[in-house]
């Protein structure tokens, strides 16, 4: 009988876990508060309709025999420690849900632990609240960037997000604010290979408690001259000083817009987003940024 996972969150990057996770055989559960047509309308997923409380959850984990959670819900609100507390108490009264992957998804936590610092009131404190029991395996899945910006909108499930992501692949904007020098390391991973580590940790017998993955190490330059070249495009770079990004942060009056895209701004110039090479899980090959390109060409999402 197909082992069963369950995905806690419709969004765009639950569509590669979907896909990866039937590849390998086994059964998917996805779970959302509403109906959402690319899940609801598949008949080779089960999808549930969840208030997302211990109780909804528990009563779905084991009725279906669920013996992983993972959590993909990209949320700096309240909801995202509300629902994670309430997974996190389902699967410890669960009689089959014992392993759990939070909404982590971040760069080198290690020595970033605050960045992005939108995260210091969800994040930080759940893996403390994780760190304090030991009912549940868990372990913090950490990537760096969705490498997956590098190709256009249509070959990808995620949303746009210029100019958070600084280069503009799809709507012909050629003006790229990078914060710092550019010269900064930055770590990408392709979504669908992080979800293909996903698939890969219910294999592994024992988890630690951060998995770092990085499909390539890179800094913003070489990466931009990278997609000038592939795409025959000329880039306007201009680089912001990282006093003029601290001078946001440091403003008390700052909208939590400009804060929030400030706090993706240090993210980018410390260095945040590469999570650490003598960390790097090995058992699963990544794709870099010219294989992503190279898939890029072909049809279907890479």
């Amino acid at each position: 009988m197909a082992r069963t996972v369950a995905l806690v969150g419709a969004g765009d990057v639950a569509k590669y876990f979907v896909e990866e996770f039937l590849r390998v055989g086994y059964k998917v559960i996805v779970l959302s508060r509403a109906a959402r047509p690319w899940f609801s309308d598949r008949p080779d997923i089960i999808f549930c309709v969840s208030d997302y409380t211990t109780a909804s959850f528990l009563e779905i984990f084991d009725t279906y025999t669920v013996e992983a959670v993972f959590c993909l819900i990209h949320d700096n609100s309240f909801l995202y420690t509300s629902v994670h507390e309430s997974i996190l108490s389902a699967c410890t009264a669960s009689k089959t849900a014992k392993r759990f992957v939070p909404s982590e998804y971040d760069g080198n936590i290690d020595v970033h632990w605050d960045k992005p610092r939108f995260h210091l009131h969800t994040h930080v404190p759940f893996r403390e609240r994780l760190a304090r029991q030991d009912a549940i395996k868990y372990t913090l899945l950490c990537h760096g960037w969705f490498m997956d910006y590098v190709v256009p909108a249509d070959k990808i499930y995620l949303k746009d997000i210029y100019p958070v992501w600084p280069v503009d692949i799809n709507n012909g904007f050629d003006d790229v604010v990078i914060p710092g020098s550019g010269e900064e390391a930055i770590g990408l991973t392709a979504a669908r290979d992080v979800a293909r580590v996903g698939a890969q940790l219910l294999e592994v017998p024992e988890w630690t408690e951060k998995t770092y993955v990085c499909g390539e190490y890179t800094t913003w330059n070489v990466l931009i001259a990278q997609l000038g070249r592939f795409y025959g495009r000329r880039f306007n770079i201009v680089y912001k000083p990282v006093s003029g990004v601290q001078k946001v942060m440091d403003d008390p009056a700052a909208t939590e817009t400009a804060l929030n895209f400030a706090y993706m701004e240090e993210w980018n110039f410390s260095g945040a987003s590469a999570p650490p090479k003598e960390q790097l899980l090995s058992e699963v090959r990544l794709r870099s940024v010219a294989e992503l390109l190279e898939d890029g060409k072909r049809g279907g999402v890479v």
